[in-house]
């Protein structure tokens, strides 16, 4: 779970600890779901508020990479529950889509990050920095996400590497924010003695996940594990697996369990893995990234084993969701962005007999 975990936000609950609240709407979602309540489609809007549904999908983002291109922006995910807004990764582009999607910044609960690559954390620090007077100042954002990774990998071309930064060269996302903090100092001190905003690093109630013992590391990034909590208020509770992304480590997949008892998981970067399979079991949606390798272009990585060590193919995804039991597969985080959604389908489809959605940018998915 988080390290420090009881020293949490107004609201929290200990990790593991059922609230009473998820036993009784429990029910209801089972209800809900054996009287056929459609998930299987959703909607895409140019702007707008939330759909008035007590729990939504929001994919903000939906593109892999750090480019946006005209019709998808970085990758970006919220879960709108009650009044209560979960971001999962917060890509280039995921704050002015926050606002695009009706969301208010002041029912931001919490922000839980899947890995340090910049196409999943290049919006992070702004939504403190420049968001920050839409925050409420009464109690902070919890973010969840890696701690440092202990280690650097090899170059793939077995050779020196250049090495960026003074200090550690692998920071976690608790380092990560401090050094934003730092380089934006001067906006931030500006702001404060023209309008007392608050010091942006100080509306984040910032927790490096403690990894349990399986024997990961930056050389064995995703060794096979059960799921973890990470965290639990009174509408989600959130646990978690190590994921493998090629070199990169720790790698997240999370699992959001609703208090109505909906279950949504995001696998995040992840080539096809069992410990993905573990997490999404019996889940009601599937958030699943996924490469269509045979349309990029070639030369795209000069790294022949990037994609295949990297990411997980269309095929692999309805592999993953059919042994998982999901009930529904969301493709999100996609490359490229302009291959056809039938063949996305088609793809998925071959290896997974249930609803597949090609997630558009802004898409609302009522839980």
């Amino acid at each position: 779970m988080c390290d420090h975990h009881d020293d949490r936000p107004a609201g929290g609950t200990a990790c593991g600890a059922v609230s009473r609240r998820f036993a009784l709407r429990g029910g209801l979602a089972a209800a809900a779901l054996a009287g056929g309540l459609d998930v299987s489609g959703g909607r895409a809007l140019a702007a707008s508020a939330p759909s008035g549904a007590d729990a939504e999908l929001i994919t903000l983002g939906t593109l892999a990479g750090p480019v946006s291109t005209a019709n998808r922006t970085g990758i970006s995910s919220a879960l709108h529950v009650r009044g209560r807004t979960y971001l999962v990764d917060c890509g280039l582009g995921s704050l002015h889509q926050f606002s695009r999607a009706g969301l208010a910044l002041d029912s931001l609960a919490a922000m839980f990050v899947t890995h340090l690559h910049a196409d999943h954390v290049a919006d992070y620090f702004n939504y403190f920095l420049i968001g920050g007077s839409g925050i409420r100042h009464d109690r902070k954002v919890r973010v969840c996400g890696p701690g440092p990774a202990g280690g650097l990998p090899d170059a793939f071309w077995h050779g020196p590497a250049e090495t960026v930064g003074d200090g550690d060269p692998t920071p976690g996302i608790a380092e990560l924010t401090r050094r934003c903090a730092e380089a934006y100092a001067y906006s931030a001190n500006i702001f404060q003695r023209s309008s007392r905003a608050p010091a942006p690093q100080d509306l984040a109630d910032v927790h490096e996940i403690a990894l349990p013992e399986v024997g990961a590391s930056f050389r064995n990034t995703a060794p096979d594990m059960d799921p973890f909590p990470v965290w639990e208020d009174d509408e989600v509770r959130v646990s978690a697996v190590l994921v493998p992304h090629y070199d990169v480590f720790p790698s997240f997949a999370y699992r959001f369990d609703l208090a109505g008892g909906r279950s949504v998981v995001f696998s995040g970067d992840t080539r096809k893995h069992d410990n993905v399979a573990r997490l999404a079991a019996g889940c009601d949606v599937l958030v699943h990234e996924s490469v269509y390798v045979k349309a990029i272009p070639p030369g795209r990585n000069p790294n022949p084993d990037y994609w295949r060590l990297s990411h997980t193919f269309p095929e692999e995804v309805g592999q993953i969701a059919t042994a998982a039991g999901a009930r529904h597969v969301v493709l999100s985080h996609i490359s490229p962005g302009d291959v056809p959604d039938d063949r996305w389908r088609a793809a998925v489809g071959s290896t997974y007999r249930g609803p597949v959605t090609v997630a558009a940018d802004l898409q609302r998915f009522p839980l």
